[in-house]
């Protein structure tokens, strides 16, 4: 499995998500440069802010980044032309299916990466030729569907040979462990985010998110097809009073919207980053912040993670190790029993009472659970064994004992299907 940072070309497997409102050319560049894949947030601009972002980008790194385009913008037709004369090397896609957009952005060279919610929309989408999919599951902020990241990743990536970007309640090293262990290639973030000091966002946001956990999140917008994760505050509190007041007295879905607009308006959501009113607008907000403790530099965020990911996978592969040899030994155990009852009448007294005590020796090691000493008794046990039963079969002039010896030894030298698979490497 190649990890996304191969894909990319990035230094680390991990996306900055394209939050609206705040992913801005410089913060794109500024999280290109600590390693992540920057993503420039469309979905707060217009056509001439996007170029002039984009161009922006450009002139602050020479790393890969990115474009995340919101599929249900009045502009995406004219996003997607940009991002195509702009030379961006990467699209991202919400809210919608970006199906008639990918033979230009393919023509043109662009890595697409659309969000999915659903295995089976990814296997559609697979089929356009898109690069890779981000499965984002509900924890998420911004929008997002029903399923849970946990359920989703591993469901996305059965489903489909490209790669799998695992997003939703992601926050840390162990996440980024967690999803390459469910078959992810890398981890896409946003409210993590965040809490970095290159974030163009009013302190009073971050302080808001490092103090708030992950019961602080709502869910609005249900009603109006166009369900959001965001803070519980002011704001969404009384987004969500209108759509329930609205259904409750039989209004339509654009009826609700209407009346909510003056509340939900990304240009209230702007102001508020800017002058740090938290109540004033609904902002995006994932689970994941019950994970976030500080405010750090992105480098040292992205480099924490890596570290803490690159500390599950020595710690899985020792695990790993250790259950391979627990397994090796019950395979032998099992084996030389079997092998005692076929062939008991054909041994001699000597050699039979040299097996059984062996084994029983050998059994007794095995109840120690110490994998070390178990690796050590099982190599010196095989010879002994093997050395006995083997007289047997030189003697039938069976030829090779390993063939005949119903595989024991081949048992000895298995490794599990039951151990953890979860080599990678992050870098």
């Amino acid at each position: 499995m190649k990890l996304l940072n191969e894909i990319l070309g990035t230094k680390y497997p991990i996306i900055q998500g394209g939050m609206a409102n705040i992913a801005t050319g410089e913060f794109a560049a500024a999280c290109s440069n600590a390693g992540a894949l920057g993503i420039i947030g469309a979905g707060g601009m217009n056509a001439d802010t996007l170029r002039e972002n984009i161009r922006r980008c450009k002139q602050l790194t020479d790393k890969p980044f990115g474009v995340n385009i919101m599929l249900m913008h009045p502009q995406a037709d004219e996003f997607a032309q940009i991002v195509v004369e702009e030379g961006v090397q990467v699209v991202t896609t919400g809210a919608g299916n970006p199906g008639k957009y990918v033979p230009m952005w393919k023509a043109a060279g662009i890595k697409v990466i659309p969000v999915v919610a659903a295995a089976v929309l990814a296997k559609h989408l697979e089929k356009l030729g898109i690069d890779a999919v981000i499965a984002e599951g509900t924890e998420s902020g911004g929008h997002v569907g029903e399923m849970a990241t946990m359920a989703l990743v591993p469901q996305v990536a059965d489903a489909v040979s490209i790669p799998v970007v695992a997003a939703g309640g992601i926050a840390d090293g162990h996440g980024l462990a967690a999803a390459l262990a469910l078959g992810a290639s890398g981890v896409a973030m946003g409210t993590r985010f965040v809490c970095v000091d290159e974030c163009p966002i009013s302190d009073n946001h971050r302080q808001w998110v490092i103090n708030h956990t992950e019961k602080d999140t709502v869910l609005c917008q249900k009603t109006i097809g166009s369900m959001m994760r965001v803070s519980k505050n002011n704001a969404s509190l009384l987004a969500n009073e209108i759509e329930n007041r609205g259904l409750r007295t039989g209004k339509g879905p654009m009826d609700i919207l209407k009346e909510q607009m003056p509340v939900i308006t990304g240009q209230k959501t702007r102001v508020a980053f800017q002058d740090g009113n938290v109540d004033s607008a609904i902002f995006c907000a994932g689970m994941g912040m019950g994970l976030v403790h500080d405010v750090v530099p992105v480098k040292v965020l992205l480099d924490r993670m890596v570290k803490e990911a690159e500390a599950h996978e020595a710690e899985d592969k020792k695990r790993k190790e250790e259950v391979e040899t627990l397994n090796r030994a019950d395979s032998m155990i099992f084996e030389v029993d079997k092998q005692l009852k076929e062939l008991g009448d054909k041994l001699s007294a000597e050699d039979k009472a040299t097996v059984e005590n062996e084994l029983a020796e050998f059994k007794k090691v095995r109840e120690t659970n110490d994998a070390e000493q178990i690796k050590n008794a099982t190599e010196a046990f095989t010879q002994k064994v093997y050395a006995v039963f083997g007289k047997i079969y030189q003697q039938q002039g069976a030829g090779d004992p390993n063939a005949q010896a119903g595989g024991a030894q081949n048992a000895g030298n298995a490794s599990s299907d039951g151990a953890s698979d979860a080599d990678y490497d992050v870098h």
